[in-house]
């Protein structure tokens, strides 16, 4: 699990398809792997808790949370 304040990744159940990465590039990227990685540290702002929810929503996997 990666957690970022307000955003949590579930590794276990991300099927890397790179959704949040491209539609949300200012929050997500993926590393060499696949994987994704949060960009943002600290709370999120409401722009990026709006981003971050619209991220979770898109996932195929259902993988990403935001948290607080």
């Amino acid at each position: 699990m990666i957690v970022v304040m307000g955003i949590e990744i579930n590794v276990e159940t991300c099927l890397n398809s790179g959704q949040c990465a491209y539609l949300h590039p200012e929050l997500f990227d993926v590393d060499d792997d696949g994987i994704p990685t949060i960009l943002v540290a600290g709370t999120l702002s409401p722009e990026q808790r709006v981003e971050a929810e619209a991220a979770a929503d898109a996932c195929p996997s259902q993988s990403i949370a935001v948290t607080g």
